[in-house]
């Protein structure tokens, strides 16, 4: 659609988280937590809303399918089945499914009915998803994309943490503050958690495209202190980005040499830079509330 991805570029980015939390979203589960996931989801029939006289919906048999399968290559089919079938549900149908969901998180916290989810049992990995669940809905009520969020890996980074998100790789900053650099394109393919333009259809593509490449939760990469005041963020094999992070103390100095054009952005503080030993320049934090503001995004 060249009214909506305008330009040819495709869109990796590298972000450095530079508050003390940062916490995100990235790519679709591994196999085990995936199955894991189902598993409970069919438990609890989280995307029931038929009576139980009625069939079984096609998600649900797809879900147990997966669940039940042995073999490592259908594992990967029945998988992407799961996450394409999840798509096709009616936005109707998935706020029924969601608002009932909530319901239950919030009715099981106030001990309304206890022991429903049986928390006391319940691994780390499916208490988290339920705070999620409950934290997004709280943001943005009844979205499609929350339950899709189900799927992806949830990560907690902390300052200074480099994280490389490569092209078509689906992912949302949920909280915190982190410096982003990405490729210079505007096709951001969205399923959910904005006002903006929502493409299953695209979605379902990048999907049923390399789907082994979207089940990853590698995203840390390690940075090289550089000299004293100085990180330097490279990511080895990716030539799109160079970042490099400095921390001074009072009255220090260090130099700083680039071949190509770059973009200096201070934070916290103020610094005179001296250009070619000729120019001089005084630079104060001119964003401060950028340590404050919240980003969130499919």
């Amino acid at each position: 659609m060249p009214s909506i991805y305008k330009d040819p570029n495709h869109k990796p980015e590298m972000a450095i988280a530079i508050s003390d939390k940062f916490y995100l979203l990235y790519g679709f589960l591994s196999i085990k937590n995936a199955k894991a996931l189902c598993e409970f989801l069919l438990k609890f029939k989280i995307f029931s809303v038929s009576s139980p006289e009625e069939k079984t919906s096609k998600f649900q048999v797809l879900m147990r399918d997966f669940v039940e399968e042995k073999d490592e290559k259908n594992n990967y089919i029945q998988y992407k089945g799961v996450l394409t079938e999840l798509l096709k549900i009616p936005n109707e149908e998935t706020f029924v499914i969601l608002e009932k969901f909530v319901n239950s998180i919030k009715a099981e916290k106030n001990e309304i009915q206890s022991g429903y989810f049986h928390k006391e049992k319940m691994d780390k990995f499916i208490l988290d998803k339920l705070n999620l669940v409950e934290s997004l809905y709280e943001k943005f009520n009844l979205d499609i994309g929350i339950m899709f969020s189900l799927f992806m890996n949830y990560f907690e980074t902390k300052y200074g943490d480099a994280i490389f998100i490569g092209a078509n790789i689906p992912h949302a900053y949920i909280y915190g503050d982190c410096m982003e650099c990405m490729a210079n394109s505007d096709n951001v393919i969205r399923l959910g958690l904005t006002p903006k333009f929502i493409d299953k259809s695209v979605f379902e593509e990048i999907i049923n495209t390399n789907f082994d490449e979207l089940i990853s939760d590698e995203i840390i990469f390690n940075w090289k202190q550089f000299n004293e005041f100085q990180t330097e963020y490279v990511k080895e094999g990716i030539s799109n980005f160079k970042l490099s992070c400095f921390k001074m103390e009072k009255n220090k100095e260090t130099e700083f040499y680039s071949e190509n054009n770059s973009i200096l952005i201070w934070i916290k503080g103020k610094i005179q830079v001296n250009v070619n030993s000729e120019k001089s320049l005084t630079i104060e934090s001119l964003v401060p509330f950028l340590l404050r503001r919240k980003w969130n995004w499919i």
